[in-house]
């Protein structure tokens, strides 16, 4: 199994399971799922950490990159700055995360259950 390193694990599952196809709302989703899920891994892939197969849930700022690398530099998108301040702005970050629908929640369950059909994802775990 080819490895990545912990700074690119996020972005890597994105591009790997959606490549550019993630439209922004479920983009906010998926931010919800990496920031507040840790990732256990099928076995341990990184290559700068290893034996390790657990990674802590990300940061804002990571999340916000991880989103960034899916698109190409042409679009808005592929900068971390659109997706940090549009969560913590329009979106209204962790007010909004903790009052999801049930639509948003029904489909955050298909978004990350796609996540964890890849190969390196055993599945994702609420962190406390």
């Amino acid at each position: 199994m080819q490895g990545t390193t912990i700074y690119d694990l996020h972005g890597r599952l994105l591009r790997d399971t959606f490549g550019e196809s993630l439209v922004d709302q479920d983009a906010f989703l998926v931010f919800v799922l990496f920031h507040s899920h840790r990732v256990v891994l099928a076995e341990p892939i990184l290559t700068d950490r290893p034996g390790i197969v657990e990674v802590a849930a990300d940061t804002q700022r990571g999340v916000s990159e991880s989103l960034a690398s899916m698109w190409p530099k042409t679009d808005r998108r592929s900068d971390m700055y659109y997706w940090y301040y549009s969560w913590n702005g329009d979106w209204r970050g962790y007010e909004h995360a903790d009052n999801l629908t049930d639509a948003e929640r029904e489909r955050l369950a298909v978004l990350k259950r796609k996540l964890e059909g890849h190969a390196f994802v055993a599945w994702f775990e609420p962190e406390d």
